[in-house]
């Protein structure tokens, strides 16, 4: 097979690159000068936490299947998204577990499906119930976190399980937070209304990430008690993007 020379504007740096494809990988990066102007960007793939669907692809399809998931990853991978988390939000029990099945179909049937997919992220159904917070999710389906619906999504997907986002105002927040930790599973805060105890609660469990920072959230929020501001007190712990402004006492926030 031929190798392929691209040059392009360094997306990192100042200059350009030069990147030589053989076999469908990088086997040399080198720095030129910069190209100029109208010359392509050239740098790292980006990677995406939380993507419910793209273009033909949907995570949450009322039909799942693996070409849903494998859609997405061709579509992704033409904007720059390189790896990502197919993201399964609030359902009834039956149609999370079959739409997490499905990614895993899709990983195991296509490896360059595998290669994209980094791993699952579930969004729900211990969210918040109250409009604002909720987003989306159906009121329906919101319900607390439940160890043997933990486990149901672990078994469907062994080893792709990845981020889990659960408002910590339910019952059992933290017991599940230490469940999903000690499987290897990233916690994260999310689509909530739980107090300050109440998060540290989880963040003292485990949690390390929030989901859609300030966002997810009541339409006002004191600056000081932002989401993130109020998880961030982990050591460790880092907010999901949508991004939103975060202002928070040094107490509140440790690097």
């Amino acid at each position: 097979m031929t190798a392929q020379t691209l040059q392009g504007r360094n997306a990192l740096g100042a200059g350009g690159l030069e990147v030589v494809v053989e076999h469908g990988r990088i086997s040399a990066l080198t720095a030129i000068p910069d190209p100029g102007d109208g010359s392509p960007w050239i740098g790292p793939g980006l990677v995406d936490l939380q993507v419910n669907g793209h273009l033909d692809g949907d995570a949450n399809a009322a039909d799942p299947s693996p070409e849903h998931v494998a859609a997405m990853a061709r579509s992704l991978a033409e904007h720059g998204v390189t790896r990502f988390l197919p993201t399964v939000i609030t359902a009834s029990p039956a149609d999370m577990i079959a739409r997490i099945r499905a990614i895993d179909e899709a990983v195991r049937a296509s490896t360059a499906t595998s290669r994209a997919v980094a791993g699952i992220h579930v969004e729900g159904p211990s969210l918040s119930d109250q409009d604002g917070p909720r987003g989306v999710h159906p009121l329906a389906h919101i319900r607390p976190p439940e160890i043997a619906e933990l486990q149901s999504w672990l078994d469907a997907a062994p080893g792709l399980l990845r981020v889990v986002t659960l408002s910590p105002h339910h019952p059992g927040s933290a017991e599940a937070t230490r469940f999903l930790v000690a499987h290897g599973v990233r916690v994260a805060v999310g689509h909530t209304h739980a107090t300050d105890a109440e998060i540290a609660a989880v963040v003292d469990a485990g949690a390390t990430l929030s989901t859609h920072l300030g966002n997810g959230a009541h339409a006002v929020l004191p600056g000081t008690r932002t989401i993130s501001g109020r998880s961030s007190r982990s050591p460790g712990s880092r907010p999901g993007s949508s991004p939103t402004a975060i202002i928070c006492p040094t107490a509140r926030s440790r690097p």
